[in-house]
């Protein structure tokens, strides 16, 4: 086996490890907001990434044709993460903003939210047919899906900026400069 084979299969080992680790610390919590609740979210969205993905992988290591329920669930999980990652990304910049006292109002908050999940909701019924075999499951990333998840990310990014230029310390501006 290539030496790049092991270095996906410990980069995917260690992502949904991480991920699992960064779950039991949000449940171990006891004064949950709702940050913490989505960060629990998008920790599970990253772990059915990583989780998907190390999934496919051994199943092309170990089978010579791995079984279409196999190759489904991993599709579905890799896809699942994929769908989520952009919407759970800006939710929990708004919810941080929220904290802060960053955001104007609620409505905005609301409609920046509704945005942001509306993709995830087209994804799902472009995708979910796909998954039985029929088909590229992963086509759903085309010209205008890029639009959307570049638009969602660029949100992101945004939200990102305006946090970081609301810091107290300039250790907690350090990496947004």
């Amino acid at each position: 086996m290539p030496s790049f084979v092991y270095l996906r299969l410990i980069g995917f080992t260690a992502g949904t490890l991480l991920q699992l680790f960064w779950m039991v610390v949000i449940l171990g919590y006891r004064r949950q907001r709702n940050f913490e609740r989505v960060f629990f979210f998008l920790s599970l969205t990253l772990f059915f990434f990583y989780a998907g993905s190390l999934l496919a992988l051994n199943a092309q290591i170990y089978y010579p044709a791995p079984p279409a329920l196999l190759t489904a669930f991993a599709k579905t999980l890799l896809c699942a993460g994929l769908s989520f990652l952009p919407a759970l990304l800006i939710h929990l910049h708004l919810e941080y903003a929220e904290t802060r006292g960053m955001l104007a109002s609620r409505t905005l908050k609301r409609t920046a939210l509704l945005a942001a999940y509306v993709p995830v909701l087209y994804f799902a019924l472009r995708v979910y047919p796909l998954l039985g075999g029929v088909g590229n499951p992963f086509s759903f990333a085309g010209a205008g899906s890029r639009a959307v998840l570049v638009s969602q990310l660029a949100g992101g990014s945004v939200f990102h900026r305006r946090g970081a230029g609301g810091a107290v310390a300039r250790a907690e501006r350090a990496d947004a400069a």
